[in-house]
């Protein structure tokens, strides 16, 4: 994939040139050892908001990517799987098997958003739409219909995570 080989020299001119108000990065991106310091390059570079993509895809789930990953991430963006395993990794004491909306689930998004501080959480739920929550664990939005993408996506991902960053 592109992002596998990102350009250090190539990606700093476009930082440079574009100026983004928000720097949109995932874990994908950094399979590559010289991509993965690319990205952590420009992270250090820009004062913009930079949004993380955690996507915890099988044979893609590694907890030291993703620990970096959150602990350099302003917003972060995941589906409900992915929160669950980032609360196995990082709140072990919480239950990541609660109810979506149940007080002890909540208690585990505030130590995980506070570990890593985490300004806002967007967590994806597929047909259930999605739920984003601020710092003081306020939920900020929340939608009960499905967001996609409107192009097609294999079963695995429903884009809703891509969605979400680009409204």
């Amino acid at each position: 994939a592109a992002w596998d080989r990102l350009d250090l020299n190539e990606a700093r001119a476009a930082l440079r040139a574009a100026a983004p108000g928000v720097v949109y990065f995932g874990t994908l991106a950094q399979r590559s050892a010289a991509s993965a310091q690319t990205i952590d390059a420009l992270l250090e570079r820009t004062g913009a908001l930079r949004l993380l993509d955690l996507n915890l895809r099988p044979g893609q789930d590694n907890r030291d990517v993703a620990r970096h990953s959150l602990a350099r991430a302003d917003w972060v963006s995941v589906n409900d799987d992915e929160l669950r395993r980032l609360l196995v990794w990082f709140v072990p004491q919480a239950d990541a098997a609660a109810a979506d909306d149940s007080a002890v689930l909540r208690d585990g998004i505030r130590e995980l958003m506070q570990s890593f501080s985490i300004a806002r959480l967007i967590v994806t739920r597929g047909a259930r739409g999605y739920a984003a929550f601020d710092r003081r664990l306020r939920r900020c939005a929340a939608q009960s219909h499905s967001v996609t993408s409107p192009a097609p996506r294999p079963a695995a991902d429903d884009g809703s995570g891509t969605a979400i960053a680009s409204a």
